[in-house]
């Protein structure tokens, strides 16, 4: 009896299905995942964006007779929507 032996030949073909999924899986990843460098642009938009509308958010005040609360509730609306778009990004990959 020459060859190998039945167990040996079917962990070979295990570890051969495991790697072309493993390869499927990585393949995937690069076609449809959104790229590092947009994510951490997202990011930065999302943190950085809000304190640059702080003059605008000091203008409604004062258009508004000084509703200061307004203004805040605006600040605070608006970095969480750009949070939450971030997030919704995340998870749709």
């Amino acid at each position: 009896a020459h060859g190998m032996p039945g167990n040996e030949s079917s962990r070979i073909r295990q570890w051969e299905r495991d790697m072309v999924q493993t390869l499927e899986q990585l393949q995937v990843i690069k076609e449809y995942r959104t790229p590092q460098a947009l994510r951490s642009l997202c990011r930065i938009f999302s943190v950085v964006l809000p304190p640059l509308y702080a003059p605008y958010y000091v203008q409604m005040a004062r258009d508004l007779n000084d509703s200061l609360s307004m203004a805040i509730v605006f600040a605070v609306l608006t970095s969480l929507v750009l949070t939450a778009l971030f997030e919704s990004l995340t998870q749709m990959e």
